[in-house]
């Protein structure tokens, strides 16, 4: 799921970095990259504090 994510981000960088050079605007793709990257934080942060559920919780 994250390797998707980050696999998306980089394609909108790609994106982005290909219609700045063409001289268009490369602000929406470069909004959208940073609310995958945006997610990708949320969710490390999330998995990172969440317990393994194996654990046994008490």
């Amino acid at each position: 799921m994250k390797l998707a994510l980050f696999g998306g981000a980089g394609l909108l960088a790609l994106a982005a970095r290909s219609r700045l050079l063409s001289g268009t605007d490369a602000r929406p793709p470069a909004r959208v990259e940073l609310a995958v990257l945006a997610v990708i934080v949320a969710l490390s942060a999330l998995l990172t504090v969440a317990p393994d559920p194996r654990w046994p919780l008490f």
